[in-house]
């Protein structure tokens, strides 16, 4: 089949679309193209930030200098390698899990629960998210208290 053919195909069944249902179409298409392109910008820039560090080690070994100096370069001065990066600050990523499946529960139950239903019979999506973060923003609290004294960080 040649190309020419193929896009006709295509064409044809995009103008086979009922009126007013285009904008539905529109939706999924522009959402599945915005977060397939997320994970191609962050390689480009995580290749580019690799190249700019590969070129800026070759200029300083051009130069001379040393494997301290141009770790020193590259790590920041008066930073050691081995503590960079964000303190651990323990419960936090299960305080913050339970804060966002809390913000999906009352998303979907704003004036609370109501009457005698229970949590996993009332409601969609939503419900079921909430159930999810919270249960995982538990675990990784009782995870992180399970572990608070063996951590060197």
């Amino acid at each position: 089949m040649l190309p020419f053919q193929m896009f006709q195909i295509y064409a044809s069944l995009l103008t086979a679309v009922p009126d007013g249902d285009l904008e539905n179409l529109l939706i999924p298409i522009i959402a599945i193209a915005g977060g397939l392109s997320i994970p191609v910008i962050a390689i480009f820039f995580h290749y580019r930030g690799q190249k700019l560090r590969a070129h800026l080690v070759e200029k300083a070994i051009e130069q001379g200098l040393t494997t301290e100096e141009i770790r020193e370069i590259l790590d920041g001065p008066n930073q050691e390698p081995a503590k960079q990066g964000r303190r651990r600050v323990p419960l936090r990523g299960g305080l913050i899990l339970i804060a966002i499946g809390a913000a999906f529960w009352f998303n979907e139950h704003p004036y609370g629960m109501g009457g005698y239903t229970t949590v996993v019979n009332t409601g969609g999506a939503g419900n079921f998210v909430a159930i999810l973060l919270v249960g995982l923003g538990l675990a990784n609290i009782i995870s992180d208290l399970f572990s608070w004294g063996r951590r060197d960080d």
